[in-house]
């Protein structure tokens, strides 16, 4: 499971939206436990974090072990992410609460940086994960903006102007 630089920017020029910017992308991994360790059963997220949104694209392997494959796409806005925290003294893990267009994530994930990030799947990629947490804090920091209302969030209600002579009789 190793992912290129071309792979990455391919994947996000398909689902960024015009005006957003990539700010930081990571691999993980969601190997629940009743899967007991079986590789079939897993599944790997290209975490893309931009200015905007959370992208998490869920890729799964072939049957065969030929290759990754990409399943789905989950957007999730920043306004409907709860949590997101880099934990683990060793082995790192990405603990992700979100609400996406198709499923509720609740999840720890593996953060894969294997033999000290020689052959990690995304080069930096426990930094880039802990970019995605700190794109996560300043994002729930700062107050909605004109963004918001197209991905679900109401914008606040005009005030109501009076109209001078709408409602009266004229002379």
């Amino acid at each position: 499971m190793y992912f290129t630089d071309t792979h990455v920017q391919i994947v996000s020029k398909g689902v960024l939206e015009p005006g957003e910017q990539l700010v930081s992308r990571s691999v993980v991994v969601d190997a629940p436990w009743y899967t007991f360790g079986m590789w079939l059963f897993h599944k790997t997220y290209l975490v893309l974090a931009t200015n905007q949104r959370l992208v998490m694209v869920e890729h799964s392997r072939d049957f065969f072990n030929r290759g990754m494959k990409t399943d789905k796409v989950h957007s999730v806005p920043w306004s409907q992410v709860q949590e997101m925290k880099v934990k683990g003294l060793l082995a790192k893990k990405l603990r992700i609460v979100a609400q996406s267009n198709m499923r509720h994530f609740k999840a720890k994930m593996k953060i894969p940086n294997t033999f000290f990030g020689l052959l990690a799947p995304i080069q930096d990629n426990v930094q880039n994960a802990r970019v995605l947490e700190q794109q996560f804090s300043s994002m729930r920091s700062l107050p909605p903006g004109p963004a918001a209302a197209q991905y679900g969030s109401l914008p606040p209600a005009a005030p109501q102007m009076a109209q001078p002579g709408y409602g009266q009789m004229q002379q």
